[in-house]
């Protein structure tokens, strides 16, 4: 969120961008390989939830 958090448009985009560069899943504007998805992705949850609580920590 230190490096990105600007161009995060949406909770979907968040999701994009993490797979792609955190969980190193092979995506692109279409597509994404499903199985690497169902064996490597961090569950969306996760990621929100961990945004919200990024977003409040300064509160």
């Amino acid at each position: 969120m230190d490096k990105m958090g600007d161009k995060v448009k949406s909770d979907k985009h968040l999701l994009v961008l993490y797979y792609k560069f955190v969980d190193k899943i092979d995506i692109d504007k279409d597509n994404m390989s499903t199985k690497q998805f169902l064996s490597d992705a961090t569950s969306p949850i996760d990621i929100i939830n961990a945004k919200y609580m990024y977003e409040i920590k300064d509160y």
